[in-house]
This record gives structure tokens, C-alpha cells and sequence, in this order.
């Protein structure tokens, strides 16, 4: 998963972004439709943790993920 996770180019912005894209789907377990439904609300960065609404199954989770990928996810990303 680590070679998937690093193909994108960090030169650029864009390659920046879906590198922690792929890192919290691969890491985290998103749905890419869980994915897209976030907010900056949702990030919860005291416990390195989004929050997921509306997961399958119309219900709610909080999901971990390690502290490299939200650091990619929240630094590098937004």
C-alpha cells in the first residue's frame, strides 16, 4: 500500500492532495463516498480521528487513522 500511496508526483499541488487522498482511503477505510461527504468539522485533530457521517448504513463513526496519514491529510492537503 505504501507504493500506491507515494505513486502520486509531491512536486505538485495536485500530486501533494491525492497522495493523502489515497493515504486515508487505504489507511482509514473511507468509501470514496465518505470521502467526499467530509467537512473541516469532521476532522478531528485532538484525537487524530475523522469523524464519518452518514456511513453505510445510515450511521455515524469516528475513524483512526495513524498520525503520518492525518498528517498528510490535514497539512498537505488543506
Amino acid at each position: 500500500m505504501d507504493k500506491l500511496v507515494n505513486l502520486p508526483n509531491k512536486r505538485y499541488k495536485s500530486g501533494i492532495r491525492n497522495r493523502a487522498i489515497l493515504a486515508v482511503l487505504c489507511y482509514g477505510g473511507l468509501r470514496v463516498g465518505e470521502l467526499l461527504n467530509l467537512k473541516l468539522s469532521d476532522i478531528k485533530k485532538k484525537d487524530n480521528a475523522i469523524k464519518v457521517d452518514n456511513a453505510k448504513g445510515n450511521t455515524s463513526r469516528l475513524v483512526y487513522v495513524p498520525e503520518y496519514v492525518f498528517f498528510l491529510f490535514v497539512h498537505d492537503a488543506l
